[in-house]
């Protein structure tokens, strides 16, 4: 790879989550091929994911004394943080991640002649939730230099100007990882996973709730960590998941 590349890539921060974490990852693999790479956050907060020392990192969200109390004036003042970033920086390509940050990568940098790449990391109507961002994903994803997309589904939410720059993400996963189906009759179910508050745990107790109820010989334990683990307990209770249902932390 050319050593004098400038990849500059956008999220919202670095806490634990699956996009998150791939940022962070390709930051890393970036700059360990001889890349200049500039990740910019909005946000620092705690217990994110460890970044490559190689990668500089650069914050985006103004300070508490650039605030105000008007909210128009609080985004503009974003939207002139981060295009000023991209002007301090000028990278040879911007490569965003998820909802909102996919449509400021593309307006903060209009006229600066810097290509966008936006991928859009799960399903295109939860991650553009209403109108507003949902008319912007599908008009101005036509303006980004790529528009890259987890699901063949995810195609029919976008017209064909943005069918014709998007790309489908290749599955990675490994083929040792795939073996025959099993038939048989399975004893146990384990979940192994880390609860967060952005993670719908909730839901998935409610599923599983379901499942106890069709299949009674099986016995249910999850094991995990997370902020969210201590909820555990009352939702498995509440929800009649007690007899044969385990929740024990590693």
């Amino acid at each position: 790879m050319n050593e004098n590349i400038h990849i500059a890539m956008l999220i919202g921060d670095l806490q634990k989550g699956g996009a998150e974490r791939v940022m962070a990852n390709l930051a890393g693999y970036f700059a360990e091929r001889g890349w200049r790479v500039t990740l910019v956050t909005q946000y620092r907060k705690e217990n994110e994911y460890s970044l490559n020392k190689k990668v500089k990192r650069v914050i985006s969200d103004i300070t508490p004394e650039e605030t105000s109390g008007s909210r128009l004036v609080n985004f503009k003042r974003r939207f002139m943080k981060l295009r000023g970033i991209w002007k301090a920086e000028r990278p040879d390509v911007i490569l965003s991640f998820i909802g909102k940050n996919n449509i400021m990568a593309i307006l903060t940098s209009r006229l600066l002649h810097i290509p966008v790449a936006v991928s859009v990391r799960g399903d295109p109507p939860e991650e553009y939730y209403n109108a507003w961002m949902r008319f912007m994903a599908r008009h101005l994803f036509a303006r980004a230099a790529g528009v890259i997309l987890q699901t063949r589904k995810s195609f029919a939410f976008f017209p064909p100007r943005v069918q014709a720059r998007a790309v489908l993400l290749k599955n990675p996963a490994s083929g040792a990882f795939f073996r025959e189906r099993y038939e048989g009759k399975r004893e146990k179910t384990i979940v192994a996973g880390v609860w967060m508050k952005t993670k719908t745990m909730k839901c998935c107790f409610g599923h599983l709730r379901g499942l106890r109820a069709a299949f009674l010989a099986i016995s249910w334990l999850y094991m995990g960590r997370g902020s969210a683990g201590s909820r555990s307990s009352g939702w498995h209770r509440n929800w009649g998941l007690k007899g044969g249902f385990y929740c024990r932390a590693p």
